[in-house]
């Protein structure tokens, strides 16, 4: 009897401490975790926009032009609000966050074919060429892990409702290796020109 009044205290002493509801993430947690991820991105992807136009272009300043890129579908209207987007008037949160959402899934989806297109330049160019395939990959690995604490944020603030995501599909028409480069390199500096702002979105937020 005694061991069976035992068994049944443990199992209720378990039920209470496992199936008991967690509380959830403060805001300001999430908020905090956002901004490292985001911060550790722009520290690395910085590095590599500067490598690139170091060691392949041998032209630390250089700027490559919207112009220079036509072969680029689905990010013109987004290119443009990004560079607009520091001064926009968006300052609530859930919105804020849901666009956050929208221009990673972008970049995501262009710095992914930027990867496809070098993995191909190595292959036609051989081992002379150098090819940033997996430095690439990294960040777009890393923009992965900062979505996903995004989604959190933005189920939170939209009370359980979860992102969707972007609509927008981007593409590239085939060009030649310097028309390939260049295009790499303009989502590579779009991309880091954008991870700065978000990195000053979010801390304002945090804070």
């Amino acid at each position: 009897m005694a061991t069976s009044a035992l068994k049944g205290v443990s199992a209720l002493v378990f039920a209470a401490i496992f199936l008991s509801p967690v509380s959830p993430e403060p805001l300001s947690q999430l908020y905090s975790m956002a901004m490292d991820q985001a911060t550790i991105i722009r520290t690395r992807h910085s590095a590599l926009y500067t490598t690139i136009k170091t060691d392949r272009f041998r032209n630390p300043d250089l700027i490559i032009s919207f112009s220079e890129s036509t072969t680029i579908r689905g990010m013109d209207d987004y290119i443009r609000y990004i560079r607009a987007f520091e001064t926009s008037t968006i300052t609530n949160a859930p919105e804020l966050i849901g666009k956050h959402l929208e221009f990673l899934d972008i970049f995501r989806a262009a710095l992914i074919l930027v990867q496809d297109d070098e993995n191909s330049i190595g292959q036609q160019q051989g081992s002379s060429y150098t090819v940033y395939e997996t430095e690439i990959s990294r960040v777009v690995g890393s923009i992965g892990h900062l979505q996903a604490k995004l989604r959190r944020i933005y189920t939170r603030l939209h009370e359980g409702s979860s992102y969707q995501g972007a609509t927008q599909t981007v593409t590239f028409d085939t060009c030649d290796l310097d028309c390939t480069v260049k295009r790499g390199l303009f989502l590579i500096q779009e991309f880091n020109y954008y991870i700065s702002l978000a990195v000053n979105n979010f801390n304002t937020l945090q804070s």
